[in-house]
């Protein structure tokens, strides 16, 4: 994955999020919408139902 480039995550829906995840960040958080959109990533309805399977095609073992 090319950190600089966004890219589409089907959070709650298909290709429901564009995200770019700098170098070095460890954490993803999630707001809802209305929140700081500067303190989150992404921001999702108050009732979506989130897709939690959509981060395993990001897993790396331990020290990857």
């Amino acid at each position: 994955m090319d950190r600089d480039t966004p890219i589409y995550i089907s959070l709650t829906g298909t290709d429901s999020h564009q995200i770019k995840i700098p170098a070095g960040q460890g954490s993803f958080s999630i707001g809802r919408i209305g929140m700081d959109k500067k303190k989150f990533d992404v921001l999702v309805g108050e009732n979506a139902v989130i897709d939690w399977d959509v981060f395993n095609t990001f897993y790396t073992p331990h020290g990857q």
